[in-house]
């Protein structure tokens, strides 16, 4: 008895859903906290990336694979301590992303790196987005947590359940060609607005689920020291 293929593949990829919608949900309630954790991988990829690209091409091939390794764990070792400045350089760098997709869909502006006006329109956009990530620092990581975390939970969840009711076309059918793009069309027409709104409401949960979780340990905190001034004032 032959067991099909795509089964293994199929349930495959709702395991790799299940564990994107366990992240998500790390991030959605708990983003606050492991926010630090988040931001060093970050840096860490960012940094030996940008050391196998930039930096090994420079140095003699025996040597070359060090790069990335010593410039992700300096990534690492800069974003632990300096977390405000991490912060500066993430939401910059997704403001200077924003700033030129919205110059080149109503400013005319072009995807050319040589170009001033997209050069300006990245430069305004980091410096914006970046300050204010850096000022109003609590906020923008409850917020850039909850949103992201709520969009891969949702995302993980819809993916199961397409699969549950045969929705999404399997490697075979992506492979032939043989993918049915009317009923896909209508599918998604039906669900966009609903999965937005789904999006916005529970990025508004986890926000206020992670502030509530911030303050509760400051009035806990603060309980024993009213009771020792009741106690003192009754003395």
């Amino acid at each position: 008895m032959s067991i099909d293929p795509r089964v293994f593949i199929t349930i495959g990829a709702a395991f790799v859903a299940a564990n994107v919608i366990t992240a998500g949900f790390i991030l959605l309630f708990f983003g606050w906290r492991v926010y630090k954790v988040f931001v060093a991988l970050f840096a860490g990829c960012a940094g030996a990336l940008s050391g196998w690209f930039f930096v090994a091409p420079l140095i003699p091939a025996e040597y070359r694979f060090l790069a990335p390794i010593v410039l992700g764990a300096v990534g690492i070792a800069v974003a632990i301590p300096l977390q405000r400045v991490v912060t500066f350089a993430i939401t910059g760098a997704l403001g200077a992303g924003l700033a030129a997709a919205i110059g080149m869909k109503y400013l005319g502006v072009t995807l050319d790196p040589q170009s001033n006006r997209f050069l300006i329109a990245l430069g305004i956009g980091f410096i914006i987005v970046g300050t204010l990530g850096a000022v109003f620092y609590r906020f923008i990581v409850v917020l850039i947590t909850s949103s992201y975390g709520a969009l891969i939970a949702l995302g993980g969840a819809g993916y199961i359940v397409a699969i549950c009711i045969d929705k999404v076309p399997s490697v075979e059918q992506l492979r032939t060609g043989n993918v049915n793009t009317a009923q896909i069309q209508t599918l998604n027409n039906n669900i966009l607005w609903g999965a937005l709104a789904a999006w916005l409401a529970t990025t508004v949960i986890g926000m206020v689920y992670q502030y509530r979780t911030m303050e509760t340990p400051k009035k806990s905190k603060s309980k024993p020291k009213d009771k020792d001034k009741s106690k003192s004032k009754k003395d």
